[in-house]
């Protein structure tokens, strides 16, 4: 999921600013997107599994997408293949809180 996010922001840059600053960032996002999940891996092997970069990365990465649809148009017709991939996101974040809900309170 982090690798999908990181490679989304980086795509949403990509057509909304500028080319080389979308490709530029890919790399360092996906290093960060991993290095959260590394951390969480760690800190879940110490008993208290701190999912904070790992949150922030993702919250960070929707509200992005959320406020440059809204303020910046769009080079191109890859917003009609770029905002279902997002919804899907969305969607798919929803089901995993709830989710995580359900099973928490049957325990």
């Amino acid at each position: 999921m982090t690798i999908a996010f990181m490679s989304l922001l980086s795509a949403v840059v990509t057509l909304h600013m500028e080319e080389w600053a979308g490709k530029m960032m890919l790399f360092p996002l996906l290093l960060i997107g991993a290095g959260s999940v590394v951390y969480w891996y760690f800190t879940e092997l110490n008993g208290h599994g701190d999912l904070r970069p790992y949150v922030f990365g993702t919250v960070l990465s929707d509200a992005l997408y959320s406020t440059d649809y809204v303020s910046v148009p769009v080079k191109g017709s890859a917003l009609k293949l770029l905002l279902p991939m997002i919804g899907f996101m969305q969607w798919q974040n929803i089901l995993n809180t709830v989710i995580r809900n359900c099973i928490r309170w049957e325990i």
